[in-house]
């Protein structure tokens, strides 16, 4: 996802990369919000003295924002037209998918306005990736661009040979090992295998995956097969599953600083005694005043996605909880 702010005139211009951040994306747009955008619009000829359909047309339209609706296709933004290009009034929706850009007018929360720049941050999540096999070892930098880092080669014809592949195991994960970012590890065979566990060892952060080829050709089948985006989502939500199981942690242990469920939240805040809040991205609109509340009085607060398990598993159980400054009774 890609935000850029207008404080001034109170418009966030945003870009989708992914599908998933559409979820997360909705909870931001709500009823009466104006939004900006491209869209699909029948195209009309006169023949013989009638309107005569004759296919379609780009226009840019501006709708005051009535209805929400996430769909396969998109999220779908229904509302009255109060701006276009091609002069058409009544009602039409934007439909904004992968590769999109809208543009959000509405009085905008700090708070908003930060979680976007998260959702934003995880686009730019940058890793290591080693493609190898049993007889070498491609390695790229994967951020905003790829780099080419560096090839290690197995230099025997031997290289099946259990006490050669481990020396050249332990090479490459010497060469691993300097890096700070996550390491995805794939390949065709076996080796793979052996070297995420090498690395698992030595306390790396790794992630294991499958392609069929070495080097190029197997750095282009993880991008068609979408394992990059997906490892960005995993590196992203796991600040959330770690902060979730602290949670259950604190919660299990008695901890008196530690409520969740509405009502007692709700009083927290209300009592200026939340240090940080805990929502489910699901709740966000129902409680927006309560997390400005929260935000005015110094609290954190972090919003957990219901894209991954631990994400549900906290919403079904409460789906909004507190660590508090100080005892409320």
């Amino acid at each position: 996802m890609r935000v850029l702010v207008d404080r001034k005139k109170k418009n966030v211009r945003i870009k989708v990369d992914r599908f998933e951040e559409l979820e997360e994306l909705k909870d931001y747009i709500e009823k009466g919000s104006v939004v900006s955008g491209y869209t699909l619009r029948n195209r009309f000829i006169v023949r013989d003295g009638r309107k005569v359909k004759c296919g379609k047309e780009r226009v840019r339209v501006s709708i005051v924002v009535e209805k929400v609706e996430l769909t396969e296709s998109g999220l779908k933004l229904l509302g009255e037209i109060i701006d276009s290009s091609d002069e058409s009034k009544g009602y039409h929706s934007i439909l904004l998918r992968e590769g999109e850009e809208i543009t959000v007018s509405k009085e905008w929360e700090e708070w908003e306005i930060d979680e976007l720049r998260k959702l934003e941050k995880a686009s730019d999540i940058s890793f290591i990736a080693c493609i190898l096999d049993e007889r070498e070892a491609t390695v790229f930098r994967i951020g905003r661009k790829v780099e080419e880092i560096a090839t290690i080669f197995n230099n025997t014809s031997k290289s099946v040979e259990r006490s050669i592949l481990e020396s050249y195991i332990k090479d490459v994960a010497r060469f691993l090992e300097r890096f700070e970012e996550p390491i995805l590890i794939c390949g065709p065979g076996f080796a793979r295998e052996k070297l995420y566990k090498e690395l698992r060892r030595r306390e790396k952060d790794v992630f294991l995956d499958r392609v069929s080829s070495t080097g190029i050709c197997g750095l282009r089948e993880l991008f068609k097969r979408c394992s990059i985006r997906v490892l960005q989502e995993r590196v992203r939500v796991r600040e959330e599953v770690e902060e979730i199981e602290k949670f259950f942690e604190r919660l299990a242990r008695g901890d008196e600083l530690v409520v969740y469920g509405k009502e007692e939240v709700v009083r927290a805040i209300e009592m200026c005694a939340v240090d940080k809040l805990l929502i489910s991205s699901r709740l966000v609109r129902e409680f927006k005043d309560y997390i400005s509340m929260c935000r005015k009085c110094g609290g954190k607060v972090s919003i957990i996605s219901t894209s991954h398990e631990e994400g549900v598993r906290f919403f079904l159980f409460c789906g909004i909880a507190a660590y508090l400054r100080f005892r409320i009774d």
